[in-house]
């Protein structure tokens, strides 16, 4: 699994993405996805690289959590299952198409749900409470801290929000 990961991550490093990318639209043909992924690749808005990056760095702490605390944990072993082979897919994705940062960023958008659902057995794997309250609390701490990222503007205001509770945005 590590071995696959740092695979993905040097094919990175030495430009892949065309490779996969012309992959991909042989694969594909000339669909709505293909053109989709090639607006994505040549736009300057959505082209940066995220290889070296935050969100590269806290996946991989994440992936790397649910190796460790696979055996740990107290789930069912189908969870357990989904959540790894889940993971290890969208961080494989995630590395592979990580020259095209806000393509690989919606290709792996799946990861962040199966994290929640890790998080949520990840406290118990500790006997003392003042342990798991600890972990609860940066979760919390951790959680609000995503929130307001994904809420976030260039200028660091948070983005109106318009649902039945809320009519007008705050």
């Amino acid at each position: 699994v590590i071995s696959v990961c740092l695979i993905c991550f040097i094919l990175s490093l030495n430009n892949s993405f065309e490779t996969i990318l012309d992959w991909c639209m042989k694969l594909l043909g000339d669909g709505i996805i293909s053109y989709k992924i090639q607006a994505y690749s040549t736009d300057e808005n959505f082209a940066n690289n995220v290889l070296i990056s935050f969100g590269t760095i806290r996946r991989l702490f994440f992936f790397s959590l649910i190796l460790f605390s696979y055996e740990k944990i107290e789930a069912p072993e189908r969870m357990k299952q989904i959540v790894f082979w889940g993971g290890f897919t969208t961080i494989i994705i995630y590395l592979l198409f990580a020259e095209v940062g806000y393509f690989s960023t919606r290709l792996s958008a799946y990861y962040r749900i199966l994290e929640c659902i890790w998080l949520s057995y990840f406290p118990f794997i500790f006997k003392k409470k003042s342990t798991q309250y600890f972990v609860v609390l940066f979760y919390l701490f951790y959680s609000l801290l995503q929130i307001h990222s994904a809420l976030s503007t260039v200028n660091h205001n948070l983005l109106p929000i318009r649902t039945v509770l809320f009519g007008n945005s705050f």
